[in-house]
């Protein structure tokens, strides 16, 4: 079946202001003629790297999500996007050197979810919401006790995609910060009820550092939930779906 991502596709001349971000949704099961595009936009490394994965599907997801961030970064930076230059940090995390642009991207499933902006980081997740045996130990093990305090307060049939909303945005917090796991996911409260604008609750304690930081609840497919973390101050959202 196919997904139903409901952003709008994005007009043909894209400019990337100061203060903006900007969303892509894309869907990762692409035509056997766009994974040779995207196969021959790659490095490679990259391709070496997809190469690795024991799974076709993986492998497969992997080639659309980094070809499609090349195309997407070649969009923006005038550039073939066999030509975008990437650099890794030490945890992985793909940058362009000595630029303003600024990104991230995660994937899940059959949905890739992409983040620009200038001059200041951004952070994504992406999940697929399912049910989860463990999901109570998780949350005691991994939540600040406000959020493990306020998914136990929730009825049950609610605790999953409440799980799933607090997963993602603690995850694109991380992913803002660039540290990974490395940063305790305890440290920071967000908001995760249904009635809930998301927003960060606290950081380190700190409801002052909480509100430099702002969060976005994001709808995609049906069955998927995401999450933006962003500075505060850059609040002119621009949501696209990629269509090739």
């Amino acid at each position: 079946m196919a997904l139903v991502l409901a952003w709008p596709l994005a007009p043909a001349d894209i400019h990337l202001e100061h203060g903006a971000v900007h969303i892509w949704s894309a869907g990762l099961q692409q035509s056997a003629a766009q994974m040779v595009v995207f196969w021959e936009s790659l490095t490679v490394a990259e391709r070496d790297r997809a190469d690795r994965f024991h799974f076709d599907r993986h492998r497969r997801r992997f080639i659309v999500a980094r070809g499609l961030l090349r195309h997407l970064l070649g969009r923006y930076l005038g550039l073939e996007p066999h030509a975008v230059r990437l650099d890794f940090s030490a945890y992985d995390k793909p940058f362009l050197p000595e630029n303003p642009l600024f990104f991230n991207l995660s994937h899940t499933g059959d949905v890739g979810l992409f983040a620009f902006c200038l001059d200041t980081a951004v952070g994504v997740d992406v999940e697929k919401i399912k049910p989860l045996d463990d999901l109570d130990a998780i949350a005691a093990r991994f939540f600040a006790p406000g959020e493990y305090q306020v998914l136990q307060s929730l009825p049950l049939q609610q605790q999953t995609s409440a799980f799933f909303r607090c997963w993602t945005r603690k995850e694109a917090f991380i992913k803002l910060i660039g540290e990974g796991l490395s940063y305790p996911l305890d440290n920071f409260e967000v908001t995760l009820a249904i009635n809930e604008p998301a927003r960060f609750v606290s950081i380190e304690g700190s409801a002052v550092r909480a509100a430099a930081y702002h969060l976005e609840h994001l709808e995609l497919a049906r069955g998927y939930v995401g999450a933006l973390a962003v500075q505060t101050g850059q609040s002119n959202l621009f949501f696209w779906r990629w269509s090739g």
